[in-house]
């Protein structure tokens, strides 16, 4: 799809309310192959690679999430898509709090995954390892860096892993693919969005693994984690057993939270439910 800037390469599968999923970073939309096809069931789909990430090559990537929060909105606009429901996973989850702090007449509700609202300095010694380990092009150390960071270690012992690896194994080679086309590095995602969340109004749901090792649950004292990132939105939390790639390691679980938060009535605080505004749904089965 031609837009102002750029030529995007997109997926749009299912019926029903719309739900735009942005992918974490520069790792493409393969970040949700194994969940859109579990929500397709019930909701119009729609993914896409990002403007300079995967078969969205066509330009370079921009220097700011907003500008990508503007290419998701031409997007919508040449796909006739008014309000959607928006889930960000990872950076792709800075790029909705700044789609739906700029345009908040185009979301229903948001969706968060795996995403803090401010790194703390911890967060900073995860960015300079992993540039070091890109710096001296180490691809097997890079890739294990990947593993220990992204994934649980149940599910490293899993059976399942094994799809988990390959896939994972292909957001590594978009990523590469991204970053030998900018030079640059593209957008920062080390960033401080406490004042974006100020501004966004729409019902909330923050998704949270309870392993994640990239974005923990409990930041250090500098840093805004998914526990603060909730109560700020006024939102919902779901903690679950998984490490970042959390709909990798569980998508069936995760796409049954989304579809019971979605099924809540937003407007009906005493309507009954698992999930509720700061409550944990930890799950721990593989």
């Amino acid at each position: 799809m031609k837009i102002s800037r750029a030529e995007l390469f997109y997926e749009l599968r299912g019926q029903g309310p719309t739900m735009c999923h942005l992918h974490g970073g520069s790792v493409g939309r393969s970040h949700f192959a194994m969940l859109s096809p579990i929500l397709a069931d019930r909701f119009q789909v729609l993914d896409f690679d990002l403007r300079g990430v995967g078969d969205s090559r066509s330009v370079p990537m921009p220097d700011s999430i907003v500008d990508w929060a503007d290419d998701t909105l031409e997007l919508l606009d040449q796909l006739g898509l008014d309000r959607v429901i928006l889930h960000g996973s990872s950076a792709g989850g800075l790029v909705a709090m700044a789609f739906a702090e700029k345009y908040p007449e185009r979301v229903d509700r948001l969706i968060l995954s795996c995403i803090h609202a401010r790194p703390d300095a911890f967060d900073a010694l995860r960015r300079r390892i992993r540039a070091a380990l890109k710096d001296h092009s180490d691809a097997e150390a890079l890739f294990a860096w990947y593993k220990f960071m992204f994934f649980s270690r149940n599910y490293l012992e899993s059976a399942q892993a094994i799809d988990g690896l390959a896939l994972l194994q292909k957001m590594s080679d978009t990523m590469d693919a991204a970053h030998v086309g900018t030079p640059g590095g593209g957008p920062r995602t080390d960033l401080d969005m406490s004042s974006v969340l100020e501004r966004i109004g729409c019902p909330t749901l923050v998704i949270a693994g309870a392993q994640d090792a990239t974005i923990p649950l409990q930041c250090g004292p500098s840093g805004i984690g998914p526990h603060e990132l909730a109560r700020r939105l006024k939102g919902t939390i779901a903690v679950i057993d998984t490490g970042h790639l959390a709909f990798v390691e569980r998508p069936l679980e995760v796409a049954a939270i989304i579809a019971e938060w979605i099924d809540r009535d937003p407007s009906d605080p005493t309507q009954s439910s698992g999930l509720e505004a700061g409550a944990a749904d930890t799950r721990n089965t593989y």
